[in-house]
């Protein structure tokens, strides 16, 4: 992120960042990090997501959604946040920064 900041910068462009941990069935599905999703004692067993499988007139669907109501969930989140806004608040290179769960 901060190597792309500094690529769009040196062509005098600022940036918005935004930043969320699932993209739809459509576009990508789950993208918490791997370590979250592999993190021991997470639920269920070890992962920090559910896999939901569905059958539609387009076929057999399977999509792995991040647990996004759970307690370890909603605090790596807060903590990732935080760290984001403390990184990026006086960048001036940064217009605005999203947040999606």
């Amino acid at each position: 992120v901060d190597q792309w900041i500094a690529t769009e910068a040196a062509l005098g462009k600022q940036v918005g960042l935004a930043f969320n941990t699932y993209e739809g069935w459509c576009c990508g599905g789950n993208q918490v990090p791997r370590w979250y999703n592999e993190a021991p004692g997470a639920w269920p067993a070890g992962d920090g997501y559910v896999t939901c499988t569905w059958n539609d007139n387009n076929g057999l669907h399977q999509e792995d959604i991040p647990l996004y109501w759970t307690e370890s969930y909603l605090a790596a989140f807060e903590s990732f946040i935080a760290a984001a806004a403390a990184r990026y608040r006086d960048d001036q290179r940064v217009s605005f920064v999203e947040m999606r769960l």
